[in-house]
């Protein structure tokens, strides 16, 4: 993930232009929340209980990347 994510940020800010990209975890992948931060996403919040897995309500956050300018 850490080696694909910056091509195609890259990818979607320079050939798409696009302002914003947003990433949706389930609030419990503590390794892909982990591997976003460390690339300089920002957390933005949880949605609380919003999906269905495996029969559960699980809870999932939103990160994004802006496009610098």
């Amino acid at each position: 993930m850490q080696e694909a994510m910056p091509l195609i940020c890259e990818y979607g800010f320079k050939k798409l232009e696009l302002e914003r990209i947003e990433g949706l975890v389930e609030s419990e992948n503590l390794n892909c929340k982990r591997a976003l931060e460390k690339m300089d996403w920002t957390f933005e919040g949880m949605n609380k209980n919003c999906e269905l897995k495996n029969g559960n309500l699980i809870s999932i956050d939103t990160y994004f990347k802006q496009k610098k300018e």
